[in-house]
């Protein structure tokens, strides 16, 4: 294997297979924040819902499921969340949820034993009065990607997991955060708080890992994939929908993608977004192309460069005037917007979109 060559894990496995792998996932490894993404039906939630309540029964810990809103919690989300993989895996126990807490017990005889909880994030400085908090283990957000998010929400509902994750473990590096999510596109925020290379997302199975964090793309098995009996994926197979249920991503946006070869380019400016991350805008008589780039190739090539936040703002490099921002959105609407590669693409579009409410992609 290359020195560089990323890390691979379960690709090929059968379904049978890859779950347990998964299970073991969670348990061996090191990092305390896990973002497990991929397809559907290859056994993420199922599994984890599984491991993570074995693990609590056997060791008296407790799991927090987190939603985004307190209606979910109302609406009945742990009990709806649970039942399937309770009623499958655990026939023998008593089970009793409420709308916030779940309770099991192998006979009457016993005790009740809690094992799992529900919170919303919008009340995460609530949890600190709650007692269960000092047993939960795990905290685990289902569905935490989602396609077309409102500009800055998911930044939003990252951050108040984090608070979240603060007042649950107490700095005790007690409690494992799983992300569980379906592959959509690779401008999802938790691909950037994972640290992920949005480069490296070409092969399933990759393992991304940086300091406490760890990304798995979780591979669809071949037996899941490839099944003659499952006619609903084969009669969806190569569909936009097809793919995103086997884990790929949605790659529809290749019309964006133009390098502007010997265009002239009239006029070119940088939006520095962080100290290296920049976008370099340039100005042609009929497109505007846009590449993601470091600070050394902007401050060489730009004529005026821009900050996102007024905070960083200087006589020499101010915000973003509205005018070069209705530049970008006309372009777009007009079908004349390019991005010089991939890389260009999903960085910028997850940019603009996030700081300035320019949709690129959906």
């Amino acid at each position: 294997m290359k020195k560089d060559a990323p890390e691979i894990l379960g690709d090929g496995m059968l379904k049978d297979e890859l779950r347990p792998k998964i299970a073991q996932f969670i348990l061996e490894c090191v990092e305390l924040f896990i973002q497990l993404h991929g397809g559907r039906d290859v056994g993420k939630s199922y599994t984890t819902q599984k491991t993570v309540v074995e693990d609590c029964l056997c060791n008296h810990y407790t799991f927090m499921l987190t939603v985004p809103t307190v209606e979910l919690v109302k609406d009945g989300i742990l009990r709806k969340w649970t039942t399937k993989m309770l009623a499958q895996q655990f026939p023998d126990w008593q089970i009793h949820t409420t709308t916030k807490y779940l309770y099991m017990r192998h006979s009457e005889e016993d005790s009740w034993q809690l094992v799992g909880s529900v919170w919303p994030l919008s009340k995460a400085e609530d949890m600190k009065n709650d007692s269960s908090v000092f047993t939960t283990k795990y905290m685990i957000w289902d569905e935490s990607m989602r396609i077309n998010l409102d500009p800055g929400l998911g930044e939003k509902l990252i951050q108040l997991f984090l608070t979240a994750y603060e007042t649950v473990d107490r700095d005790e590096n007690r409690v494992k955060a799983i992300f569980l999510g379906n592959a959509l596109n690779k401008t999802d925020p938790l691909y950037a708080f994972f640290g992920v290379d949005i480069s490296k997302l070409k092969k399933q199975g990759t393992v991304i890992r940086s300091f406490n964090k760890v990304s798995w793309y979780v591979p669809t098995p071949p037996d899941i994939e490839d099944n003659p009996d499952n006619k609903f994926r084969q009669m969806l197979k190569g569909t936009r929908y097809g793919d995103m249920a086997a884990g790929k991503f949605d790659m529809n946006y290749g019309y964006l993608i133009a390098d502007p070869g010997e265009a002239p380019v009239t006029s070119c400016y940088g939006i520095k977004f962080t100290e290296q991350g920049w976008l370099l805008v340039m100005m042609s008589e009929r497109c505007v192309y846009i590449q993601s780039c470091g600070p050394e190739w902007a401050l060489k090539y730009a004529q005026r460069t821009y900050v996102v936040s007024y905070r960083d703002a200087s006589k020499n490099a101010p915000t973003v005037p509205s005018g070069l921002l209705n530049t970008i959105r006309y372009a777009l609407a007009a079908g004349c917007c390019k991005f010089v590669d991939e890389e260009s693409l999903l960085i910028g579009a997850s940019k603009l979109k996030t700081c300035f409410n320019i949709s690129v992609i959906g």
